[in-house]
């Protein structure tokens, strides 16, 4: 994988699904450095936010990964009347995973 971020470094789907395997293996420090460092040039990107989420989850920041996720909800739908139903079923099935 990293000689794959060496021939794309600006690659999202490699370094999400690089983020997705530190934090998978419990390298959290990595992976938030990785993320936020791609967060900072693609802040809506929603892949990448979603791995953030789950990352924060494995580090028992709820509140912080709860953040991202109605965040998330509120720029593809504009409005929060379905953010409480759709918020839970994702973080129900984020959590049936057993990502955190």
């Amino acid at each position: 994988l990293d000689k794959l971020i060496k021939k794309y470094p600006k690659n999202l789907v490699i370094n999400t699904t690089k983020v997705d395997i530190l934090t998978a293996f419990g390298n959290y420090s990595d992976a938030l450095i990785l993320v936020d460092k791609f967060l900072e040039i693609y802040p809506k990107n929603y892949p990448l936010s979603i791995s953030k989420s789950k990352l924060l989850l494995a580090m028992k920041s709820y509140f912080e990964s709860e953040e991202i996720i109605r965040d998330q909800l509120l720029r593809k739908n504009g409005h929060t009347t379905i953010y409480p139903r759709i918020f839970l079923l994702n973080f129900h099935n984020i959590l049936k995973k057993k990502v955190y």
